[in-house]
């Protein structure tokens, strides 16, 4: 046991690490997690879990020893299906059976791609931690998403959970119940000024014309973003000046345009059945605010010094500009 460390307790009863002097994982020296527990004739026995390169966490390791002190209290195997199965693979037949049932699919699905599944895909379900869902969180608020946005991930992930509990092949914890969930106050109060807009919009088009064009037309219709990104060339009508908005929430909505909106969508629209404001990386749909509209932000120094995130400006904060702007 040498060269893998000297065992060090963990804050769970029964679990401890051994950190490698030689394996690597993610830039870091490799972690292996052992437990402890006794037979039914009180002789201590240890057991070797795994290391954290392969898939092995504390949680899990905890989740093992829980496992093997029921086998011994009740004498019979434990059901090991939920240590086995992926979160990916949970989410895969929520998916397939409880999705449609819902009337936004479309956001869910772009919230469990972007989001969850790049972290959790290949994940067993005993392993994701509160830990890391907190992590996930704050990640999110550091990428000018809203308390709103991470609610919606945390409920998609409980879901999950509780679907796959209730269809009987999954009975380890849930990670969402050891978290304060978001309590979010969607009264925004921030909205750029005239000048500031143009300030905005100018930072923009030094750097991104595809995220200028993007914000403009928020700024001059009120669009969301969700809908700007999901709009189809055929949906645009500058003979008539409007726009047949389907909403990504429940509902549709026209939009209507100004002549700067209305030039600057002459530009960009091209077969019918095309986005109008296609990835520039193969040419899919963008499904989040760019990292050029969060980088102008900062440049412009607008959330500066400014803790209350209800006064910080986000891509929402444009629709809210829109319309304080009509009402002048």
């Amino acid at each position: 046991m040498s060269e893998d460390g000297k065992r060090t307790p963990t804050k769970d009863k029964g679990v401890y690490s051994r950190t490698s002097g030689t394996k690597r994982h993610n830039g870091k020296a490799d972690v292996c997690f052992d437990i402890t527990y006794k037979d039914k004739s009180g002789k201590k026995i240890w057991e070797k879990v795994g290391w954290r390169s392969e898939g092995v966490s504390q949680a899990l390791a905890a989740s093992v020893r829980r496992e093997r002190m029921e086998e011994i209290r009740t004498g019979r195997p434990v059901d090991r299906a939920s240590r086995t199965l992926t979160f990916g693979a949970a989410y895969a037949e929520w998916e397939r059976t409880h999705l449609p049932k819902l009337k936004e699919q479309v956001r869910v699905k772009n919230l469990a791609e972007l989001h969850v599944l790049p972290f959790f895909r290949n994940r067993p379900m005993n392993a994701v931690t509160p830990l890391e869902l907190e992590r996930m969180g704050t990640r999110m608020r550091e990428d000018g998403f809203s308390d709103q946005t991470i609610l919606h991930v945390y409920s998609l992930i409980r879901r999950v959970y509780r679907k796959a509990f209730l269809w009987g092949i999954y009975n380890g914890p849930i990670p969402t119940a050891g978290i304060n969930l978001p309590q979010p106050d969607n009264a925004r109060q921030r909205y750029l000024t005239k000048d500031e807009a143009a300030r905005l919009l100018g930072e923009l088009r030094k750097t991104s014309l595809l995220w200028h064009d993007i914000a403009l037309l928020s700024l001059h219709t009120g669009m969301r973003l969700s809908d700007i990104l999901g709009l189809r060339c055929n949906q645009v009508n500058l003979s008539g000046g409007i726009i047949d908005v389907i909403a990504s929430k429940p509902g549709t909505y026209t939009a209507y345009l100004t002549k700067e909106a209305s030039d600057m969508l002459r530009e960009r629209l091209s077969e019918p059945s095309g986005l109008v404001f296609p990835s520039p990386k193969g040419g899919k749909q963008i499904i989040r605010a760019g990292k050029p509209f969060l980088h102008a932000v900062k440049a412009c120094g607008f959330n500066d010094g400014q803790p209350d995130p209800r006064y910080h400006v986000v891509f929402h904060s444009l629709r809210h500009t829109y319309a304080s702007l009509l009402v002048q």
